[in-house]
């Protein structure tokens, strides 16, 4: 006679055995956090990587439409069309920085089309959209394109105001009768294409002040406006000087400051939103000439001030970016 044998439940874990594999269990855990943290750095960095060097395209295809670069601010009108303050000789029924006029080379012509409309309702509705191009996808200060503390499209990266603003090489403040347009091509930079910024990295929400649905937290956004007038402050403006609008900070040959590497916490005033700020351990730029390049923190002030002053004269030393 064939006997079946009856099989009891298995014993249960001793305290001992439990202990180790919940320790097990943690530190697997978090090597798997780890190293998906690891990859997804990468990946965000060649995601900002590749969207500087789409702006950098957009900004030549843009410059073979209009024989000329955009404006670092046209416009001048307010909603209803009336004028206010001419900002452009030529974009002065756009309002906004060169990421708005950038619009139709980002494969955003409806955007454009939104924004171009000066209607309340159409005009704001469209500065509420984001702009995958504009959108850094580890920028701390945006969330799914919006900017945090506000309604309005994020823009993690900034215009360089020294090159499409008419600036004093002196003091790297605006000047001349449209100091919002230098209206000047490419191949006209003196310090040349190479050695010139763009656009730089920016974090989207920089700084306490929180906005709405019309108006911008401190940071930037890429629909910046400012009722027809040319841009002040810090809530909005796409666009930094490597001395600050205000003229408060350092200038020209004495200026003390370049850029911030990942400040935290980024909505607080630990971040200045006068200063590009990158999250990544060195600053991604796109230069005039439409290569993106890396800036190592240890950059000396003098050599940011030279790089984002398209006619100063000066020579960059040969190492200045990676």
């Amino acid at each position: 006679m064939v006997r079946c044998h009856a099989w009891g439940a298995p014993a249960g874990f001793t305290r001992v055995e439990a202990t180790v594999v919940v320790f097990i269990a943690v530190i697997s855990l978090g090597l798997l956090s780890s190293c998906v943290q690891t990859v997804r750095t990468p990946e965000g960095r060649t995601q900002c990587t590749n969207n500087l060097r789409e702006i950098g395209l957009a900004i030549h295809n843009f410059e073979l439409s209009y024989k000329r670069m955009p404006p670092l601010f046209g416009g001048g009108t307010d909603l209803d069309g009336k004028p206010v303050e001419k900002l452009s000789q030529r974009f002065f029924k756009n309002n906004g920085a060169p990421q708005v006029f950038l619009l139709p080379f980002v494969e955003q012509d409806r955007l454009f089309d939104m924004v171009s409309h000066l209607g309340p309702n159409t005009f704001f509705g469209a500065i509420r959209k984001a702009v995958p191009t504009y959108v850094c996808p580890i920028d701390p200060g945006t969330v799914e394109g919006i900017q945090e503390g506000s309604h309005l499209g994020s823009a993690s990266y900034t215009a360089n105001g020294q090159l499409f603003g008419m600036t004093d090489s002196a003091t790297g403040q605006p000047t001349g009768d449209f100091p919002w347009d230098r209206g000047s091509k490419i191949k006209d930079i003196k310090d040349g294409s190479a050695n010139t910024i763009m656009f730089a990295h920016a974090y989207t929400r920089c700084g306490a002040v929180a906005g709405n649905d019309r108006t911008a937290a401190s940071g930037a956004v890429w629909g910046y406006y400012n009722n027809g007038h040319a841009p002040s402050g810090t809530q909005g403006p796409p666009i930094f000087m490597s001395a600050p609008i205000s003229g408060a900070a350092n200038v020209g040959k004495d200026i003390k400051t370049t850029f911030q590497v990942q400040p935290k916490p980024h909505n607080t005033a630990a971040c200045d939103p006068a200063l590009p700020a990158t999250p990544h351990g060195v600053m991604l730029v796109v230069l005039a000439d439409g290569s993106v390049r890396n800036l190592k923190p240890i950059i000396q002030p003098l050599t940011w001030w030279q790089a984002c002053s398209p006619d100063d004269g000066s020579t960059l030393p040969d190492n200045w970016v990676e």
